[in-house]
């Protein structure tokens, strides 16, 4: 099973789904309603294609692959001097059994599911949980800060908290080679750039 990081979903939809273009229509219509419900400004999904895409190589992959990143935030939380090592998906799953998740309640990164979920560029604290959709809702750019502090952990060299085209070309090399700490990387640079986007264009990050 995979998940997919996208933006721009409306906009997509109307150029392809006539259905899916009014199921999304509603889908944004009730995003907005939780955001008024919770005190917070609402925004516009816009339905025309945006100016960028994403520069990621990989916008879907397993979904392990999210908790590869989940991981670098915690041990960087618990302990900011930490030095990374690279692990396996055993290795990942025997860690993951021991986090408290209750620290981690506020963090947009780690309190989101992993299968499903918005995060919208309207910027508010906690991560919100919709219960008449059974799903959570991010903040973009609350998602974008936790992803900047991350990125020195892992080698990602930003210019005041922006990724450079020559940078972002290095880091898909490591991808494409499958080198240390290849998943986490991968998954950092999806986020990041939906988020980048979202921020910019005001859209939302959907995870399918």
């Amino acid at each position: 099973m995979s998940l997919y990081i996208g933006v721009n979903k409306l906009a997509e939809m109307k150029q392809l789904d006539e259905e899916g273009f009014a199921h999304y229509q509603q889908v944004f219509s009730h995003l907005n309603q939780v955001l008024k419900d919770k005190g917070l400004p609402p925004y516009r999904e816009p339905d025309e294609p945006i100016a960028e895409k994403s520069r990621a190589p990989l916008k879907s992959f397993p979904y392990l692959w999210l908790h590869y990143l989940r991981w670098v935030e915690v041990q960087i939380s618990h302990n900011p001097q930490t030095r990374l090592t690279p692990i396996n998906d055993d290795e990942l799953r025997a860690n993951l059994q021991d986090v408290d998740y209750v620290d981690f309640m506020d963090d947009p990164l780690i309190n989101h599911a992993d299968n499903e979920g918005y995060y919208l560029p309207v910027d508010f604290d906690e991560v919100l949980y919709d219960k008449a959709q059974n799903q959570d809702i991010g903040s973009s750019q609350q998602l974008m800060a936790v992803l900047q502090d991350i990125a020195s952990y892992l080698g990602i060299q930003l210019v005041d908290g922006q990724l450079s085209d020559p940078e972002m070309t290095r880091l898909s090399q490591i991808i494409d080679s499958q080198q240390d700490f290849y998943r986490e990387i991968a998954v950092w640079v999806a986020l990041f750039e939906a988020s980048r986007l979202s921020i910019k264009y005001q859209t939302a990050i959907v995870f399918d």
